[in-house]
């Protein structure tokens, strides 16, 4: 055999092991690019939230690069994809836009919506069904984990223990905010509560606040369970520790919309059959205690917390507004006019409870029929 061919053998080799490093650097880029652009902390607090549109974009046309020779056989369906996205992107915010007396074209949400969305599809339609369920989203769990488990740890330690932080945050964008306990920037203590007479603080791990931490930890538990090819109990209990210690009525309805279904499926693949039913009867128990406790935990919180009825308020204010300009909403561009005219008379700050209705008050139907 001549050197040649031991050199040729040899890349044949390794070239599946360079591929299977750069896939995984790749993947985990472009899950804690997508975590940093998810309102943590690392972005907001230094007024980065810009930068970190950038970043994900860059990651997004990186990603795709290096997925480029694997999906050449559906390059053109990816693209055609991804052109149609942008195509009613634009369209919608040129509506919007042309609506409200051209502003709103240099707003941040154009970028988003217009680029950002189609280079996240594009990376998923590049990887593929198969790859993206078992393997990216994988990763996006043991990320996610890794920053629970160290969340919980270091909720514990401050909350009880009274670990001093390493250096504290303040947002410069935000007024009357009180300032951000930061642990080395990978655990952040933003708000405190009131529990058993004790004053602790709510797990908001990387994020600016703990309903953030909540809608991230939560989808990616529902991932994990509903979605991805297998269940990593091991991460998803580092998950649930982050969502309960968040001490918030979001974290615990997740818990339990989201565990009382897997109960019923292991239930349902008993094989005997008198078991079957005994446990079954157990779980339609369960389900009626979880509906039970969900319900009493809204209306408590709804009645009894400053921060429930805020966010009735945000509900039913924000529904008002929005019906005064139902078609095209206020404009991208309006957040001070919404804040000076409608929100200011309630809230101390900035902010919508729901996605759905912040598309609503700005776009009106339009954007949310393109959303």
């Amino acid at each position: 055999m001549t050197d040649t061919t031991e050199t040729v053998q040899r890349q044949a080799e390794y070239s599946p092991r360079i591929r299977e490093v750069v896939n995984a650097l790749m993947d985990y880029a472009l899950v804690l690019a997508i975590i940093y652009n998810s309102n943590s902390l690392w972005a907001l607090a230094g007024d980065n939230f810009s930068l970190s549109c950038f970043v994900l974009l860059a990651v997004c046309m990186a990603y795709m690069l290096c997925c480029w020779r694997e999906a050449r056989h559906r390059l053109h369906r990816v693209g055609s994809a991804m052109l149609v996205l942008v195509l009613a992107t634009v369209i919608g915010q040129l509506v919007m836009a042309v609506s409200h007396g051209g502003s709103g074209y240099t707003n941040g949400t154009w970028f988003q919506y217009a680029l950002i969305v189609p280079a996240l599809m594009g990376c998923m339609l590049m990887r593929g069904h198969e790859y993206v369920r078992k393997v990216l989203l994988n990763r996006l769990v043991v990320v996610a984990a890794v920053f629970a488990a160290i969340s919980v740890v270091l909720w514990a330690a401050s909350s009880f223990l009274l670990l001093p932080p390493s250096h504290v945050e303040r947002l410069s964008w935000v007024h009357n905010v009180p300032p951000i306990y930061s642990y080395a920037d990978v655990y952040y203590n933003v708000q405190d509560a009131h529990v058993l007479g004790m004053t602790v603080w709510r797990n908001s791990s990387i994020f600016n606040e703990p309903p953030c931490a909540v809608a991230f930890y939560g989808m990616v538990l529902a991932i994990d369970l509903y979605i991805g090819k297998k269940v990593h109990w091991g991460a998803d209990l580092c998950i649930i520790g982050a969502l309960v210690t968040s001490l918030s009525t979001g974290g615990a309805l997740y818990v339990l919309v989201l565990l009382v279904p897997l109960l019923w499926k292991a239930m349902l693949h008993v094989q005997r059959r008198g078991l079957r039913y005994a446990l079954l009867s157990v779980a339609a128990l369960v389900s009626i205690a979880a509906v039970v406790a969900g319900t009493r935990i809204v209306i408590s919180k709804m009645a009894t917390s400053y921060s429930g009825q805020t966010h009735l308020l945000d509900f039913t204010e924000g529904f008002r507004i929005w019906w005064q300009r139902p078609l095209t909403g206020f404009g991208f561009d309006s957040d001070e006019y919404i804040w000076t005219h409608y929100m200011s008379a309630y809230r101390d700050g900035m902010g919508y409870t729901s996605g759905l209705l912040f598309l609503l008050i700005h776009g009106g139907l339009v954007l949310a029929l393109y959303m």
